[in-house]
């Protein structure tokens, strides 16, 4: 079953980001595997979020090409991990903000495009936890 969001143009390089964090922490739980002694299972997932990720990554592009357009991403690969992705990228820019408010003693607020993200991270996190509780109903069947 396909399942879309749009991303605005504007917002494509937090999603980018966030999975190459993704596909960065995935890569690493695999490469490790039998440092820390890790089941096949364990193994297994790990591959399958690197190649879910792999595949979210082609559908927005690896790269920023300044040229981006609104996008409907299919999420179905996983949509944790794209929620997850961006979750970092949002607390990212939230944090950037403060700290520049800090600095400066002035408080602009939260752009336009902070609100933006986390407009979309509401979205996206409905999703990621539709899928979790949908995977938890089918392992729980006989």
């Amino acid at each position: 079953m396909t399942e879309t969001v749009t991303v605005p143009a504007n917002l494509l390089r937090y999603v980018r980001r966030g999975l190459h964090t993704e596909f960065s922490a995935a890569a690493e739980r695999a490469s490790v595997i039998e440092l820390q002694g890790l089941t096949e299972e364990q193994f297994d997932a790990a591959l399958e979020t690197f190649d879910a990720v792999r595949t979210l990554l082609k559908n927005v592009g690896f790269v920023d090409e300044g040229s981006d357009q609104d996008i409907e991403l299919d999420i179905s690969p996983n949509p944790v991990v794209v929620h997850r992705g961006l979750q970092c990228q949002y607390h990212a820019q939230v944090d950037r903000v403060e700290e520049s408010a800090h600095a400066t003693g002035a408080n602009p607020g939260p752009s336009d495009e902070i609100w933006a993200l986390g407009e979309l991270l509401a979205i996206l996190k409905a999703r990621a936890d539709s899928a979790r509780d949908e995977r938890r109903s089918r392992r729980s069947r006989p």
